[in-house]
């Protein structure tokens, strides 16, 4: 059973930290007034312009903190998409003196050999795992960009 958020004007703040941790894990504002309806008995018009009045009044501190999490995520994206994207070159080219600084990393000499391209690894893996790596480092830069956006306002 739900309790009751405290409505009473003299203290806003129970429901005003509600609305914030909602926000902050950027649930759906529709799914937001919808609890509020329910747990104050607001109408939906009230519920609305409560929370975007919270939102408009503590923008900045959501886009830091939700920036901070892009960050997070947007970097080990594109980390992972580099280590894939650098395995699959050193598959295709580990025998170039260029490439063989990559084979000293533990993590891409044992992909290598597990693919063991030499022996006939089948080339849709090298394609796959090239362009998803491709990806995950164009996703992951692009998550690192909005991060920067978000926490630099």
């Amino acid at each position: 059973m739900q309790t009751r958020l405290n409505t009473d004007p003299a203290q806003p703040d129970e429901l005003r930290n509600y609305v914030l941790r909602k926000l902050r894990y950027q649930a759906d504002p529709n799914d937001i007034i919808y609890e509020i309806c329910q747990q104050t008995g607001w109408d939906w018009r009230r519920s609305k312009a409560y929370i975007e009045q919270v939102e408009s009044e503590h923008r900045p501190d959501l886009s830091v903190w939700q920036g901070w999490l892009y960050l997070i995520i947007g970097g080990v994206t594109a980390m992972a998409g580099l280590v894939l994207l650098g395995s699959v070159l050193l598959a295709l080219f580990g025998s170039q003196p260029s490439m063989q600084f990559l084979y000293r990393l533990p993590v891409i000499s044992s992909l290598v050999e597990e693919m063991d391209l030499t022996s006939g690894a089948p080339i849709r893996l090298v394609i796959y795992g090239g362009v998803s790596g491709l990806g995950m480092t164009i996703g992951g830069g692009a998550g690192i960009a909005q991060a920067l956006k978000k926490i630099m306002i």
